[in-house]
């Protein structure tokens, strides 16, 4: 069964989209797995972080459009956006339609083993799309007290969805722009293990220089710099990342 999984935070810069583009770079290039990515911000971070802005739109499926997704690399399919899904919203909120990705991406299913939707940082009729579409939602957070905080409305958001759609389960949580200089970081590793405990994958992705400059190239850290530290955090994460979405034993909540 195809994995649908929504990365999720209502604060920006935590780490969320390079966290969603570089899990499903990983799984697609050292471990086979047939992935799609779908840029679901407006603000097309995930296009423009591997080129892609603006083609195979997914503004225009959500209002019946047949759309082709893109091949990045072998096993890796993209569905971009633009600024304009911030009009195609609209939409979804004046006709109250919560299921239109959902309808969008049920031909796609059976070509992927996941698809990983790249959420906006913010609690609104997208995300809320999207974790109608979706089998899983993973909670990207930053070691910030104010992010820690945020995590609270987040559950309470998918909480609300899973009222009608019980099937979804917040299934992981993932710990980014860690630094283990300081108190905080380390202070919110513990944090979330206690809290989360089998749901938290625990191997923080450390904050590097490094990513900025590969972002800055429209590469993944594994294509500018395979041995840095964030290249090795990140191949872990994602190995836990298959442990746990398919030994079928994650907690549900």
């Amino acid at each position: 069964m195809t994995k649908i999984i929504s990365f999720i935070n209502n604060k920006g810069g935590v780490g969320k989209t390079t966290v969603c583009g570089h899990v499903g770079y990983a799984l697609s290039q050292f471990h086979e797995k047939r992935i799609l990515l779908v840029d679901f911000d407006p603000q097309a971070n995930l296009s423009i972080g591997f080129a892609a802005h603006g083609e195979n739109n997914i503004g225009a499926m959500l209002t019946g459009a047949i759309v082709k997704p893109k091949r990045l690399h072998e096993r890796l399919d993209i569905i971009s956006t633009t600024i304009a899904l911030e009009d195609t919203e609209e939409l979804l909120v004046v006709n109250k339609d919560v299921y239109a990705l959902q309808t969008a991406l049920n031909p796609l299913q059976t070509q992927y083993d996941y698809i990983l939707i790249d959420c906006p940082p913010r609690l609104s009729m997208i995300t809320r799309n999207a974790l109608y579409a979706s089998t899983d939602v993973c909670m990207v957070t930053d070691a910030g007290f104010y992010t820690q905080v945020g995590l609270g409305n987040i559950i309470k958001f998918v909480e609300k969805v899973q009222e009608k759609r019980r099937s979804l389960n917040l299934s992981s949580v993932v710990l980014s722009r860690y630094d283990g200089r300081r108190a905080a970081s380390k202070e919110s590793h513990q944090i979330y293990k206690t809290e989360f405990g089998s749901r938290y994958l625990d191997t923080p992705i450390r904050e590097n220089a490094a990513m900025v400059d590969a972002s800055a190239q429209q590469r993944t850290i594994f294509e500018y710099r395979k041995n840095s530290l964030v290249a090795k955090d990140l191949k872990e994460l994602t190995i836990k990342f298959i442990h746990h979405y398919e030994d079928n034993n994650h907690e549900r909540n």
